[in-house]
């Protein structure tokens, strides 16, 4: 019998199986997969409308400026914070039950009578809310870390290098215990039984899992989307299918489209994706400290950035829209207002535009800002000596 909690199994073939047990003792057994097909299925969750409700929520009237904070507007925000979280029970079940019991500590938490209990009581349930989507980030960091474009390397350098990025990874330790065995002489086998508290916990776990396997776990040239080649020959495309062809059918026309175009946009849709991610791990973390930072990227702003750039890529891999077209639409801070796409005689008008990608591509550097702005924030001037519109997206 399982106190209430959420559980990995470990099992057979390479399997894991997530057991989830409410407080009334029912147990759910999900259906056993790999962990690298966990993995992938976690990054293909659609948490749009989820988003859309949380993002609604974070200006609910509960977190306007009074000098009064009102008992029904609390309860009307926790009302609607619990239908976000039921919503996610079909789609996310790991993130339904755990962000349904941090909501229920939150909501048993003492009323110490200060006059903002109410208004750090939603945040912090707030915070909750947030945590499917900051989940997801950063495990699509990793991902992008270590599997994008290792398709030609080992497991182990596929190791090393989300290790150089992303040490925490592999440092963690797991609240675990042997599985007894049902039969045979030894009682225990190599099966263990993981609790976990959060879904970042999850996906670190499935994570050092996967490189207990052979089978890796690459990224198609085509949609973007990860997924488990079948074989152990190098492979480019998945077999996602668009309108009835798959990838691995139409990726290899569309890169020969895209070369004989030799217009530069995927190198810039990359060196812009990365900027976007550097920006909103910036920020995201300096949030907690108040800490100054020249663009101000939260977590819906970025997942749906990141949710319109793919879509934007898409149509562009498709032959939908332009190369100026899926610049315009993803080049959020203006960084390539002149992009133009045509043949490059010489080598050198595409080395200006790789130049400019490179320069954007320095890790933690606000180029027209930096100076300026880190002066004026460590002498005290604050935002209200700055323009805003030059470095902040209303």
């Amino acid at each position: 019998m399982h106190p209430w909690g959420l559980y990995l199994r470990t099992e057979e073939h390479n399997k894991i199986q997530l057991l989830i047990v409410s407080k009334d003792g029912t147990e759910t057994y999900m259906e056993p997969l790999t962990a690298a097909e966990d993995l992938v299925n976690s990054l293909r969750i659609d948490y749009s409308l989820y988003r859309g409700s949380v993002s609604q929520l974070d200006r609910h009237p509960l977190f306007k400026p009074k000098l009064n904070l009102s008992m029904l507007e609390y309860w009307d925000y926790v009302s609607k914070a619990q239908m976000c979280v039921d919503h996610l029970a079909e789609i996310d079940p790991a993130a339904h039950f755990f962000l349904r019991n941090k909501m229920d500590a939150e909501l048993k938490t003492e009323d110490d009578g200060s006059a903002s209990f109410l208004l750090y009581s939603g945040r912090r349930i707030q915070k909750i809310l947030e945590e499917p989507l900051w989940a997801l980030t950063r495990i699509q960091m990793v991902m992008d870390a270590g599997f994008a474009k290792t398709e030609r390397s080992t497991q182990r350098d596929r190791f090393r290098a989300l290790d150089e990025e992303f040490p925490e990874l592999f440092t963690h330790y797991f609240h675990a215990r042997l599985i007894e065995e049902p039969a045979g002489d030894a009682p225990f086998g190599i099966r263990m039984e993981y609790g976990l508290s959060d879904l970042v916990e999850l996906r670190m776990l499935e994570l050092q899992l996967y490189f207990r396997q052979s089978a890796r776990i690459a990224r198609c040239e085509y949609c973007g989307d990860y997924f488990i080649p079948k074989t152990r020959k190098q492979t480019l495309y998945c077999d996602r299918q668009f309108g009835g062809r798959t990838c691995k059918t139409l990726g290899p026309r569309a890169l020969r489209r895209i070369q004989e175009a030799n217009d530069n946009a995927l190198e810039i849709y990359s060196t812009l994706h990365h900027r976007m991610e550097a920006r909103f791990d910036r920020y995201y973390n300096r949030r907690e400290e108040d800490s100054f930072s020249a663009y101000k990227l939260d977590i819906f702003q970025y997942t749906e950035w990141c949710d319109q750039a793919r879509e934007a890529r898409q149509q562009y891999m498709e032959g939908k829209i332009t190369a100026e077209e899926l610049i315009s639409r993803i080049d959020m801070y203006g960084e390539f207002p002149e992009f133009v796409s045509h043949r490059y005689s010489t080598g050198e008008q595409k080395a200006t535009l790789q130049q400019q990608a490179e320069w954007l591509d320095e890790d933690d550097v606000e180029p027209e800002y930096e100076d300026e702005y880190e002066d004026e924030y460590e002498n005290g001037y604050g935002y209200s000596d700055l323009d805003e519109d030059d470095f902040e997206d209303d």
